[in-house]
């Protein structure tokens, strides 16, 4: 945000203090206690959704409390650098970039067709506002990778969880504190396959213009750019299906175990009942492998590797030499 990196640092820890805060003062306001109030406004905020009590939002019951939560979830899952540049009343970059139309694209479709399997499926009844409600609540959290609840998501059908599945694994805005692929690698992602369609319909000749606004600017898309979010993509996908496979071995169902696993490497905290005290020791392994990759990302592990195959094949080559 600024030539000095100390002082971006400082930005930093400033903004998320001050978003801290208000949203403590929110939860005060709305009735809650001081200790209530000060651990969902950190956990809010920090998307990271541990609650005080089992039933997490839910306990409240209370539709301002769930809309106060919605809104410090969005904040905390959206990019800290374009909400200090809306702070600083640069609306217009706030709404034009491709990162905060990317989430709220994908919160309204999947709000909508939650609601329309909730009502099918007669979970709340006819009450379109509760479960309109619930549905929001739901996906807010699940996108922004917080993982707080209004409801036990445990009975609803299979097709939520799979819109839910796919969420986890977008995940939040770069710079935030969410988790999953990203949204600016989720937008590059589509973006590229609909420049990739264009060559493919035009003639050779044609010049496709590649580029994206984001961060007040518009920015020329590489082959190399695309080419490395592919990549990371397609190692987030692979590690989240290798420990689906895994966990597969010890639940009863596909549905629980790539829910577990998206959840986990998301960093969500959303699973269903069977994840409890009595979890085997493999499947908690290998949940706390993905909370872990989940949380550093994938290229701090891939560069691990690289390294270690690297220092074999060295190692090999001496013998060989030798």
């Amino acid at each position: 945000m600024t030539p000095n990196i100390r002082h971006t640092s400082k930005i930093f820890i400033k903004l998320y203090i001050i978003l801290t805060l208000l949203s403590i003062l929110t939860y005060l306001l709305l009735g809650l206690p001081k200790f209530e109030a000060l651990c969902y406004a950190l956990t809010a905020i920090a998307t990271g959704g541990f609650s005080i009590f089992p039933s997490s939002v839910d306990y409240f019951n209370t539709p301002a409390i769930e809309i106060a939560t919605i809104i410090i979830m969005i904040i905390g899952s959206t990019n800290f650098i374009l909400l200090y540049r809306l702070i600083k009343g640069n609306f217009k970059s706030y709404y034009k970039d491709v990162e905060v139309k990317t989430m709220f694209i994908l919160m309204v479709i999947a709000t909508v067709l939650i609601t329309i399997s909730l009502l099918s499926n007669n979970i709340y009844g006819s009450d379109i506002i509760e479960t309109l409600r619930h549905a929001l609540f739901q996906v807010v959290s699940v996108i922004s990778s917080t993982g707080f609840t209004s409801t036990d998501v445990n009975i609803w059908p299979p097709f939520c969880y799979h819109i839910m599945i796919l969420l986890m694994i977008c995940g939040g805005g770069i710079c935030s504190t969410a988790s999953g692929i990203k949204l600016y690698n989720v937008y590059l992602l589509f973006k590229s396959l609909w420049w990739e369609g264009q060559h493919i319909f035009q003639s050779k000749n044609t010049i496709i213009h590649k580029k994206i606004y984001h961060d007040r600017r518009i920015i020329n898309i590489t082959n190399k750019e695309i080419k490395s979010v592919f990549i990371y993509a397609i190692l987030y996908i692979i590690i989240f299906i290798i420990g689906a496979t895994i966990i597969l071995i010890f639940t009863k169902d596909v549905q629980s175990a790539y829910v577990i696993s998206a959840s986990a490497i998301g960093n969500i905290g959303i699973g269903p009942e069977s994840i409890n005290i009595t979890t085997p020791a493999v499947v908690k392994i290998v949940m706390i492998i993905e909370f872990w990759i989940g949380r550093i990302g994938v290229w701090p592990i891939l560069l691990i590797i690289v390294y270690e195959i690297n220092k074999i094949n060295g190692t090999l080559e001496d013998k060989f030499e030798k």
